[in-house]
């Protein structure tokens, strides 16, 4: 190669390099898409226009002509920290069997406030590590053997410490305040603590929008859940086939620390 190329070549790279900087806010970091994983994970699953016109906005340069490079934002380059995705495995495997869809234990007293053991058996409680400790902080649903449905706000919300990790999940939990959870002489199985693979939270989601809008998410586990007594899926398929749009929300009571949760609460939706 002529040596006025290669020295052509060498002033644009570092000149690139320098302005990757400044195009790289928020402590995001400029490297080769492949090593945001996060980013090159979801790019590789989903290649639509939107997820491109993402990566172009991204954009800071290139490692060599096949190589481009993108503003990688910190939490983006650690969601990928448990297990890969497997490559071999059929996505239709990961959808829930409408058989186990929802399925609520029927001798279990529906009122009040506080639900009863094993009521709700696809309630999930989002466990964080913290620099001094960890808790739950947040709740979700399991609809399916590898994915619970949460919030935005709970993975990249405005108020979340960017010192927080968002590492597993906990199912089949009802008193965290308690070795076993039982009701007189009726136990419920041991909770599962399950590792978070993937975070995928809605692409429109701003932290800082005040509506909030698009504040839904998914938590791809790093393995599959196997439906038992304690726990199920709560897809209703008769209630989203019908058209009805009753509903409850369950989850476990404001604030949201390890000292205060006792149970799940529950507010019925007419």
């Amino acid at each position: 190669m002529d040596v006025k190329k290669v020295v052509v070549m060498f002033f644009v790279t570092v000149l690139l390099s320098v302005v990757a900087k400044d195009i790289c806010a928020r402590n995001a970091t400029c490297i080769v898409l492949e090593k945001c994983e996060g980013l090159y994970n979801r790019f590789m699953r989903d290649r639509s226009e939107s997820v491109r016109n993402l990566l172009r906005k991204l954009h800071c340069g290139f490692d060599s002509p096949q190589a481009p490079k993108i503003c990688c934002p910190p939490e983006l380059k650690e969601v990928n920290v448990f297990i890969r995705m497997s490559t071999d495995q059929n996505p239709m495997d990961l959808l829930p069997n409408l058989k186990v869809c929802g399925i609520q234990n029927n001798d279990r007293i529906v009122g009040g406030t506080q639900t009863e053991l094993d009521e709700h058996p696809w309630m999930a409680l989002l466990h964080y590590d913290k620099p001094k400790g960890s808790g739950f902080y947040c709740g979700g649903v399991l609809i399916a053997s590898r994915y619970v449905l949460t919030a935005a706000h709970c993975v990249k919300g405005a108020d979340l410490p960017k010192t927080w990790k968002l590492s597993e999940v906990r199912l089949g939990e009802w008193n965290v305040t308690s070795k076993n959870d039982c009701d007189h002489d009726d136990c419920s199985p041991q909770p599962l603590n399950v590792p978070i693979e993937e975070i995928i939270a809605h692409e429109d989601y701003d932290p800082t929008d005040g509506q909030q809008q698009n504040d839904i998410a998914l938590l791809r586990l790093a393995q599959d859940v196997t439906f038992n007594g304690g726990l199920s899926n709560g897809i209703e398929k008769s209630s989203v086939r019908s058209g009805d749009i009753s509903g409850q929300l369950i989850g476990p009571p404001r604030p949201i620390h390890l000292r205060y949760i006792q149970h799940l609460r529950r507010a019925v939706l007419d």
